[in-house]
């Protein structure tokens, strides 16, 4: 097999295998992006306006009836749902009460809870929201929290996520998009110059050339006497 063609078919052979490597990589970041964009992103710009105030719980009761979560595959559990109402002052001085949710995914999904764990054991779910009541659900505990302006009754505990978390988040998958974006388009337009400089109409051509260059000049690279002959009738 001519040397041109073996060369041809490793390099058809680790341009296909780049694409394959670079179609997973970008398939993974944009799918990566998807996934934070409804697990951090959407719940962050939820509270993105929420100011800061001093919470002070008047009133903590559980709803009679648990609720289901999911805690795994083919897993499903309960745990009580707590409902913490808190008092706080606003900007402009006015006191006003609200629904405490723990962290903005909770206050996001729009829970009627304060807080929620799912575990498969019922009895570690009742334990740990037991546990949540007694730090964060006592009357007359006073925290810091935030409330959100246009809806005073919405408040949260706390913010779990900050700019520079979203920024990282969204940073580095984005950067691996464009990294195969990148080496993929290379790949395209290194496959199409390898392609035409390796032309077989273009070879034979070339191949024509040098049969005649070759038969002009002996392998010493004496002129053939044939064609000095031919050159000086002409």
């Amino acid at each position: 097999m001519p040397h041109c063609f073996q060369l041809d078919y490793v390099w058809r052979n680790l341009n296909k295998l780049c694409c394959i490597c670079c179609s997973f990589l970008m398939f993974s970041a944009s799918l990566a992006i998807i996934l934070l964009g409804f697990i951090i992103v959407k719940p962050y710009i939820h509270v993105i306006e929420f100011r800061n105030a001093t919470c002070s719980v008047v009133e903590a009761n559980y709803k009679p009836q648990s609720i289901m979560c999911s805690c795994g595959e083919s897993c499903h559990s309960y745990f009580p749902c707590l409902q913490v109402s808190v008092e706080y002052t606003d900007a402009s001085g006015q006191k006003l009460q609200g629904l405490l949710h723990d962290n903005e995914q909770i206050a996001h999904k729009g829970s009627p809870c304060s807080y929620e764990v799912c575990s498969s054991r019922e009895s570690k779910n009742r334990e740990l929201v037991s546990l949540y009541q007694s730090f964060w659900g006592s009357v007359g505990n006073t925290y810091s929290c935030y409330y959100n302006p246009n809806l005073e009754t919405e408040v949260v505990r706390e913010k779990k996520f900050l700019t520079r978390h979203i920024m990282v988040a969204m940073l580095i998958p984005s950067l691996i998009l464009v990294f195969g974006v990148v080496i993929l388009v290379s790949t395209y337009f290194l496959a199409k110059h390898f392609k035409r400089k390796n032309n077989p109409k273009r070879l034979e051509d070339t191949g024509g050339v040098e049969a005649v260059q070759q038969t002009e000049f002996n392998q010493n690279g004496v002129q053939n006497p044939a064609y000095s002959g031919a050159d000086e009738y002409i």
